[in-house]
């Protein structure tokens, strides 16, 4: 599995809006993650046991820096902080350095060269078998991995995207965005 991508999640200031959207154009069935202190929801396929993705609202400090709603992979890895390292020593920039999620697994957030984000994560695996899920390349799937390949040239547009009501100025100074 080393290198793959095993997760996917949405970024979004209106989740409600985003479960809609996803659940009409997708079929996905969202529902709270049950995880404490966190307000984290979890993409189903009605008939699977295991989610296909993620999503959550931006934090206030995201906002702040005027970054986007937007999709997020997350690639398996060994081992996150001998990946996290290799990463950095090559040109990325460590946006959240390795930490635990308990239960989940090992994940940190990375910027490559070219300013794209991107998860290493490590997961917890689950006693016995895996949880039944959609085989790769069946619809579902797909429509995942299409929309993280979706691009959009500028992010920024002129309407308010977090609670805080800021909107992306006209240079962008972001952790994302090409310097």
């Amino acid at each position: 599995m080393q290198g793959q991508f095993i997760w996917y999640e949405l970024l979004t200031t209106d989740t409600k809006a985003a479960s809609a959207f996803y659940g009409s154009v997708a079929g996905w069935v969202a529902k709270d993650s049950g995880m404490p202190a966190i307000d984290y929801t979890i993409c189903d396929l009605p008939g699977y046991e295991m989610g296909l993705a993620g999503m959550m609202a931006l934090t206030d400090d995201m906002c702040e820096q005027n970054v986007p709603p937007h999709w997020l992979g997350y690639v398996y890895v060994d081992d996150v902080d001998a990946k996290t390292a290799e990463f950095a020593d090559k040109g990325s920039t460590t946006l959240m350095p390795p930490h635990d999620i308990p239960g989940i697994g090992r994940f940190s957030v990375m910027r490559d060269p070219q300013s794209a984000a991107i998860c290493l994560m490590q997961p917890v695996m689950p006693e016995g078998p895996m949880p039944s899920c959609p085989q790769p390349g069946s619809p579902a799937l797909s429509a995942g991995t299409n929309f993280m390949r979706m691009t959009v040239p500028r992010p920024c547009r002129s309407i308010p995207r977090c609670s805080t009501g800021n909107s992306c100025p006209p240079t962008i100074s972001a952790p994302w965005a090409p310097t």
